[in-house]
């Protein structure tokens, strides 16, 4: 790790550690609510089909019922947890782009939000690539952002080593047991990239494994937190989605604003693009559930803001790639300010996703001054 990473590491860690402690004395919601569950199950000895970041929380405080204790753990594993999602960022970007100094680009990506659709409505109906209220969706990102890119090597790249598949396997066996909503889009994605665009690899015996593998944990999943738990899962398709957004178009411009301005400017043809092209795979299936089926607390939406932050991460990798094509030289946040003169369309792509990061900014402002995340 250079010393420029080092430094930002110290950054973000105090930043997160920080924000993360205190957030559950201003947000009624989640990460409160994990904290007084995690209380619940040392109290009983017991914990959910899904305990790996409750058991996690639990074991760091030494499975003490103090509340300030189990606050103090959370704090810090979700801490860990965002550095190694923005690690993972890092190494994921080093790998496609080269070992180049966008190191401020990617960390201001941790940031960046959709805007809001109105004055009291900056995150329900909309899908941001970052939260900070909800606990599990935070431990399972960079799970989920490195089961991604793995499964992304093995068909595209020469990564087909048995490491490479028992990595794979044991990642989808994490997201059963920290959050499994990812595994549906994860699957299907794999699957339509093998049948379109990979058919030789179809039955290759590691692919099968995948598959198999990744489709038997969907139903495990399904079977003890759905059926056991008995969550009512009903078929009614937008119903949550127009519960929360008024507009469902504005709520998607408001969400991949960075994305969708980059696929514009730069015309770019996202099924030519193998990482574009897995990334949007996954994105458009993670939005299946969700607008299918209706849950009454609205769990069938995580997936999307994992699928949405890996979508933001590759579109950052190609939206470099091309600043690099056309001579714009790797200053702070990557970009030559100056530069920018002489190819101004080009520009836009990073001021929205700047203006996004400030969003998330402010946000997270607003969530400790309003104790609200509406």
């Amino acid at each position: 790790m250079s010393r420029q990473q080092l430094i930002l590491a110290l950054l973000l860690f105090v930043l997160h550690a920080l924000l993360f402690f205190l957030l559950p004395l201003f947000q009624p919601i989640d990460l409160k609510d994990h904290l007084l569950n995690i209380q619940q199950f040392i109290a009983k000895a017991e914990f959910p089909f899904h305990f790996l970041y409750y058991f996690s929380v639990a074991l760091l405080a030494g499975f003490s019922q103090n509340f300030t204790t189990l606050q103090i753990a959370a704090a810090f594993l979700l801490t860990v947890l965002v550095l190694a999602k923005w690690y993972i960022s890092i190494w994921i970007a080093q790998k496609e782009i080269g070992k180049q100094n966008h190191l401020l680009f990617f960390t201001g990506l941790l940031f960046a939000f959709s805007f809001p659709v109105a004055y009291n409505h900056w995150y329900l109906g909309q899908f941001p690539p970052n939260l900070w209220h909800n606990s599990t969706t935070i431990a399972l990102m960079p799970f989920a952002i490195l089961l991604f890119y793995l499964s992304f090597q093995y068909l595209n790249h020469s990564e087909k080593s048995n490491r490479n598949l028992f990595t794979i396997l044991s990642l989808i066996v994490l997201h059963i047991f920290i959050k499994p909503n990812f595994l549906l889009p994860f699957v299907g994605a794999f699957a339509a990239e093998l049948v379109l665009y990979q058919r030789n690899r179809l039955f290759q015996w590691r692919s099968l494994i995948i598959l198999i593998f990744s489709t038997l944990a969907i139903c495990t999943a399904y079977f003890f937190i759905v059926e056991t738990e008995q969550t009512a899962v009903s078929l009614a398709p937008f119903q949550t989605w127009a519960y929360y957004s008024n507009n469902f178009i504005i709520s998607l411009l408001a969400s991949f604003a960075f994305p969708l301005l980059f696929f514009v400017v730069f015309q770019v043809r996202i099924f030519s693009s193998p990482l574009l092209r897995y990334a949007m795979f996954t994105l458009t299936l993670s939005f299946l559930p969700f607008i299918i089926f209706h849950e009454g607390h609205g769990n069938l939406a995580w997936q999307i803001y994992v699928a949405n932050y890996i979508l933001y991460l590759c579109c950052g990798i190609e939206y470099l790639k091309r600043l690099r094509t056309i001579g714009i030289p790797n200053l702070p946040f990557g970009i030559s300010v100056s530069t920018f003169k002489a190819h101004l369309k080009f520009a836009l792509p990073f001021l929205i996703l700047l203006l996004q990061e400030i969003t998330g900014v402010l946000y997270l402002v607003r969530m400790f001054l309003r104790s609200a995340f509406e």
